[in-house]
């Protein structure tokens, strides 16, 4: 019931700002998390399709606002936001979905960000990425200590973290001086803390990485760590066997946003993961991970490309059962970029699915 009716409130107020700025009427669909409707009047010109999408989700709403609008055929996608910071991203990420890619752009009438205020929207305009910090010295002098573990040291948008077949079982942060706290995720990193904490750093990590691996190798049952993070882990995968995705040698990059838990994943989650690094026929690739349903996948790596190398090719990966037709659609229209479908390291795990 109170989901309904924020719902509810939100389509009110989405209808009172297009009124507010249009004088139009705007027609509310029913259902869904995001208030939308249609302004479709053959006085006032072609028809606009507004997507309000909830602020907690508006950051990755794009894809899933391209399809609605797409499958009803609007003239314009007006998105509209509450966060200055999500319309800036939005509006960046909108610009790769404006232009005439492959042959006819997806809407006649371009796409429009709108941020709302209380009584009134206006046009929101696309800002920079923003910049992933760098790793200090001391933090940089980490990644010997988890190699030698067994471990993956991956720079993780200013945080040094140590990956198992891409699961996070080690961070290194500052706790008054810099310190590599060993779990999976901010609470098992402290209570290992408090239950281990004479045992050295590369000791405790070394003893995660002999209990997570098992657990996430092919040909083994199913287990509760072998779901977590598995773009991620697809990555990994992908870092060890670059031939796969056609790349002669890749590395991780860092994503988009700064995540203080890389613990669970994909469309509910942190989304994407991205790497890098040269193609085997020539050129700079740029590769992107998604495991699962995502709409906003062909945003999240044309995103991901523009920032790391705007003329690099993209690639982007999921498992052959996770093709589907709104990431085909999306990622077609993106320029230099076609979607690769492989064989994930758990499709080979026996047991039980889950």
């Amino acid at each position: 019931m109170a989901e309904d009716r924020t719902g509810s409130l939100r389509a009110a107020k989405l209808k009172g700002l297009v009124r507010l700025a249009t004088g139009g009427e705007l027609l509310i669909e029913d259902g869904g998390a995001a208030a939308r409707g249609v302004l479709d009047d053959p006085d006032e010109g072609p028809s606009r399709a507004f997507f309000y999408p909830p602020a907690n989700g508006a950051v990755r709403s794009l894809g899933a606002a391209l399809i609605w609008a797409s499958r009803l055929r609007a003239d314009q996608l007006n998105l509209v936001v509450d966060n200055p910071s999500d319309a800036g991203d939005l509006a960046r990420r909108a610009n790769l979905f404006s232009g005439p890619d492959p042959e006819t752009p997806m809407f006649s009438d371009g796409i429009v960000l709108w941020l709302a205020g209380t009584d009134e929207m206006t046009v929101a305009r696309a800002k920079a990425h923003t910049p992933v910090p760098p790793l200090s010295e001391q933090e940089s002098a980490f990644a010997e200590v988890i190699e030698a573990a067994g471990a993956r040291a991956v720079h993780d948008h200013g945080y040094l973290i140590a990956e198992v077949a891409g699961l996070e079982v080690g961070r290194v942060v500052d706790r008054g001086g810099w310190r590599l706290e060993v779990g999976i995720g901010e609470v098992d990193r402290e209570f290992h803390s408090l239950i281990k904490q004479s045992a050295d750093p590369e000791t405790a990590l070394r003893d995660a990485v002999n209990l997570v691996l098992p657990h996430r190798r092919p040909g083994v049952p199913s287990h509760p760590l072998g779901r977590l993070n598995r773009d991620r882990w697809l990555r990994s995968h992908l870092l060890d066997s670059p031939g796969l995705a056609g790349a002669s040698e890749l590395h991780a990059i860092a994503p988009l946003r700064r995540l203080d838990s890389v613990v669970g994943s994909g469309p509910l989650g942190n989304g994407p993961s991205a790497a890098a690094g040269q193609a085997a026929a020539g050129g700079a690739v740029v590769v992107v991970c998604s495991v699962g349903v995502d709409p906003d996948l062909g945003p999240e790596a044309a995103d991901y490309r523009l920032r790391h190398d705007p003329e690099a090719a993209l690639v982007v990966v999921v498992p052959q059962r996770d093709r589907y037709p709104v990431t085909e659609q999306l990622v077609g229209r993106i320029p230099n970029s076609e979607l690769l479908c492989l064989d994930a390291p758990w499709d080979q795990i026996t047991g039980p699915r889950d």
